[in-house]
């Protein structure tokens, strides 16, 4: 399992479709229609987590505090992708 909390963080993901995808959500969530971009902060603009084999909905529980099956879930290349959303 891999969070990210900051696009920075984005060098921990191999998948190259993923990353990419990452990286323009990123940049999306923060895009103030092209004025300004504000800076990323999870506290408020929520934050993403890579489920990769083996990781467990009690462990991805634990490490991040919400239910796994409370967000939604997507599958990407055999690669588990939650995206927690804070509203």
């Amino acid at each position: 399992m891999i969070v990210l909390r900051d696009p920075q963080q984005l060098t921990q993901v191999v998948q190259p479709e993923i990353k990419t995808f990452l990286r323009q959500r990123f940049q999306d969530i923060c895009d103030t229609e092209g004025l300004n971009p504000e800076p990323y902060d999870p506290d408020e603009h929520g934050f993403f987590i890579l489920v990769e084999h083996g990781d467990t909905s009690e462990q991805i529980e634990l490490d991040t505090g919400y239910p796994p099956l409370l967000v939604a879930f997507l599958i990407m290349g055999g690669v588990g992708l939650i995206v927690i959303h804070n509203q």
